[in-house]
């Protein structure tokens, strides 16, 4: 069964993964313009060069880590 594409939380905040990384809550991934639910495998961990939608505060703590850049319009 295909995962339905998703309409984005304006409490979410897209970011790139610049490593693999397991989120820690609920989360989105971006796949060809469209918002979609994670995999079992990515709900495990996502790779390195996704772009994915997390809570701002999750999306602040690893940008500040180094472990994902901004993905938005003024990054």
């Amino acid at each position: 069964m295909a995962p339905e594409a998703k309409k984005a939380d304006s409490k979410t905040f897209p970011v790139k993964l610049l490593k693999n990384y397991r989120p820690v809550g609920e989360f989105l991934i971006e796949d060809a313009e469209e918002l979609r639910e994670p995999t079992g495998d990515e709900l495990a961990k996502v790779p390195a060069g996704s772009v994915i939608h997390l809570p701002i505060d999750e999306a602040r703590a690893i940008v500040g880590k180094k472990i994902a850049d901004r993905n938005d319009a003024i990054a």
